[in-house]
């Protein structure tokens, strides 16, 4: 009698169970190595082209689908609250530069940049701060005029402005209790 299935159930039943957990188990393997090395999370950020002020959204991405995770987070910045003030109200205008790719460990796996806007140059917190003390009224005023009406070109002619008036400041003598400088 030849031997069969039907003849030694058993021994198939555990032939047949074994090749599905190996199957199963190399297949929990692959998803695993391919979770790995793709990005399966994105952190986006959007700069204010009239402020600086900057957006950052967190995504968690399943192929060439992105599901927002958590709040956008804003951080304001003093040219933007200078807007308020002075204005009365400030709509941003959001621009798209830069994402942050990760892996499911938490590595970069990645960059995607976009063109910055123009006030890229004087973003920071302390650098803003800075240029508000240094210019007078009227150049911070035409420095937002630029940046809400005026095209790119003259965007970028007015940060740089904006940017040499500030160094000029940082440049200037002083004299202060806590430097040794003459």
């Amino acid at each position: 009698m030849a031997l069969t299935p039907e003849n030694q159930p058993s021994r198939y039943r555990r032939l047949r169970k074994g090749v599905i957990w190996r199957v199963v188990a190399i297949g929990a393997l692959f998803i695993v190595g391919v979770m790995i090395v793709s990005d399966v999370r994105g952190t986006h950020y959007w700069m204010c082209e009239t402020c600086g002020t900057i957006k950052r959204q967190n995504t968690c991405q399943l192929g060439a689908i992105k599901i927002p995770v958590g709040p956008q987070l804003i951080q304001e910045s003093p040219l933007a609250g200078w807007i308020v003030q002075h204005q009365g109200s400030h709509i941003h205008r959001w621009k798209w530069y830069h994402l942050r790719h990760q892996d499911i460990l938490g590595n970069t796996a990645g960059w995607s940049c976009g063109r910055e806007p123009a006030i890229m140059r004087l973003a920071g917190n302390d650098t803003q701060r800075t240029y508000l003390k240094a210019a007078t009224e009227e150049e911070v005023g035409e420095l937002v005029r630029i940046l809400t009406e005026g095209n790119e070109e003259e965007q970028e002619k007015a940060v740089e402005i904006a940017d040499k008036r500030l160094l000029e400041y940082l440049d200037r003598p002083h004299t202060c209790p806590s430097c040794t400088q003459p």
